[in-house]
């Protein structure tokens, strides 16, 4: 019979025993007697046995007792069943049933042996006289009077269930879904020893149930796979007063605890998907289904492309290109990057940096790269860049958005200065040697190839040099390039006044446009050769006779004079 066991608010009795069957007739030989089921105690009671089992292939032997409820009786060919189990706490076996043949004249009644009663529960144990009732039918299997009469009172507890998926609920064909399920127990009782929670998801099955916080036990286990049946979980107590045989039993969520299940499923396909969990207790049923649909991924990728300048105005200049990348689509986007297509530019185009990390949907993030504008983009022209964003779906497929592009204008300004200087300040003499020095700059922003000078107005009379000009590489914005010329005096330019020389220099673009510099003058001083001395003046009549001996002295010469002049000419 065993002895009382204390349960949390109040003592649980075994139940009696079943009565044995009767086999009074002489048909079978020898004649059996099945022996009834035992008594529930702290575990089921166990079933009835029918010898006439022994030996066979047919099993007529009553079943053991279940937690909550008793064994069913053994199974019979003929109308004598065997008695069932007795419900309760602990339920008892049932008893076996006997074996015979229904309407045999030499037969007589069968009666199989009566089910194993029920333990008892009392919320207080000195209501309860005398609980050790040795069984609760008599020999001849008819009832027995009852001892005790209990109401039995079930406890009352209602379970509600919520379900979600863990992060965003989308899936591509093939992916793995989490899902997340909370059990709460909303009163108004604790869920009793031997209830647990259990919980069905068509879906899940076949899937792997990743955790389970709030109870300590769970089958499956965590890591394993979800049968059809779906999930239970429970923590375990120890009903038992003798520590070295725990009696151990599954105990479900006290009022107002949850216990929370994750679990991971793989979906298919390009359709919605929508699945509901099912949880049972005692109470009431409109909270007892759950459900959370998962849509289909629909990846998509917007760039818009941007420069930090509208104009390109000079070699050198850096331009920064911004791309902005947004998630239009309904699942995370990862490895984003930007594919550059069409540019315009003659220089380096560096690849574009862009974050790290998945890109949720909504979510933006900006690449940049910088590119250095060279001379032959600066044209006139506009200087034009698309690029595409690129990523992949977290499954690996590849994602691309619509092209963007940048314009900017180019604004060419080529420019030449000349500065016309001579190495010396003043002529003086016939002969003398100029050398003319012509500096052309590039003040303009793009190169100029092709310098030449071209002489303007000259004052002076004898003929000038033409001016000659490095024919080096192109002359870049900010460079100089020095050109000559050089002239020899003449007697036509002594003449006091200044000496004046003007010029202008040219070159081309690399795009062919003619470009040409200011006008630049010298002006050099000259020195004029001195003037020839007049004779003295005569007066008075010493004039006239300084004038009679002269003259008498130069016709006595004259002859001599003309004679020296002719030798001269013979």
């Amino acid at each position: 019979m065993g002895n009382s066991i204390p349960v949390s608010g109040g003592t649980v009795y075994p139940g009696a025993a079943g009565g044995d069957g009767n086999d009074l007739g002489q048909v079978q030989n020898p004649s059996t007697r099945p022996s009834g089921g035992a008594g529930g105690s702290d575990i089921g009671g166990a079933g009835g046995l029918n010898p006439q089992s022994a030996g066979q292939n047919f099993d007529w032997n009553g079943a053991a007792g279940a937690s909550l409820q008793g064994g069913a009786g053994g199974n019979d060919n003929s109308t004598d069943t065997g008695g069932g189990g007795g419900g309760g706490f602990f339920g008892g076996g049932g008893g076996a049933s006997s074996w015979g043949q229904n309407g045999d004249s030499t037969s007589v009644d069968f009666v199989g042996g009566g089910g194993g009663g029920g333990s008892t529960f009392v919320s207080n144990s000195a209501l309860v006289a005398d609980p050790n009732v040795a069984q609760n039918v008599t020999a001849d299997g008819s009832a027995a009077e009852p001892r005790i009469s209990l109401e039995w009172v079930m406890c009352s507890y209602d379970l509600s269930v919520t379900k979600s998926v863990v992060g965003t609920p989308v899936f591509e064909d093939g992916q793995t879904v989490r899902y997340s399920v909370t059990v709460t127990n909303d009163g108004d009782d604790d869920m009793a020893v031997g209830d647990t929670v259990s919980l069905v998801d068509d879906l899940a099955t076949g899937g792997k149930l990743i955790s389970v916080d709030g109870l300590s036990t769970s089958v499956p286990a965590a890591g394993e796979e979800i049968p059809a049946s779906g999930i239970e979980a429970y923590d375990e107590v120890d009903l038992s007063d003798d520590p070295e045989n725990p009696n151990v039993r599954p105990q479900g969520l006290a009022v107002g605890k949850s216990v929370t299940f994750v679990y991971e499923v793989e979906l298919t396909g390009t359709e919605p998907v929508t699945n509901t969990v099912t949880i049972s207790d005692r109470g009431s049923e409109e909270n007892n289904t759950a459900s959370a649909e998962v849509a289909p991924a629909a990846p998509s990728l917007a760039l818009v492309k941007t420069a930090d300048v509208e104009k390109v105005t000079k070699i050198g200049q850096e331009i920064t290109y911004s791309f902005e990348v947004t998630n239009t689509g309904n699942i995370a986007i990862d490895n984003v990057a930007i594919d550059e297509g069409e540019f315009s530019g003659k220089g380096e185009f560096a690849d574009p940096e862009c974050p790290t990390g998945a890109l949720e949907p909504g979510a933006s993030v900006t690449c940049t790269s910088v590119y250095t504008a060279v001379a032959a983009d600066i044209t006139g022209d506009n200087l034009t860049n698309s690029a595409t964003a690129t990523g992949e779906t977290p499954m690996g497929k590849p994602v691309v958005s619509e092209e963007s592009a940048a314009e900017l204008e180019t604004v060419p300004a080529p420019k030449l200065e000349l500065v016309k200087t001579a190495d010396v300040q003043t002529v003086t003499k016939v002969g003398q040697k100029v050398t003319y020095t012509f500096e052309v700059t590039n003040t303009g922003n793009v190169p100029v190839e092709d310098i030449t000078v071209n002489e303007g107005e000259f004052s002076g009379k004898g003929k000038l040099g033409k001016p000659v000009c490095p024919t080096d590489d192109d002359l870049e914005p900010g460079e100089s390039v020095t050109c000559t010329a050089e002239y020899s005096a003449v007697a036509g330019d002594l003449t006091g006044k200044a000496l004046t020389n003007t010029a202008t220099a040219q070159g081309t673009t690399l795009y062919g446009d003619a470009v040409e510099s200011n006008t630049s003058a010298a002006e050099l001083d000259t020195v004029a050769p001195p003037a020839t001395q007049a004779p003295l003046p005569v007066t008075g009549g010493q004039n006239i006779a300084l004038w009679a001996v002269g003259a008498t002295l130069a016709l006595g010469l004259g002859g001599g004079a003309l004679v020296l002049a002719r030798r001269r000419m013979a």
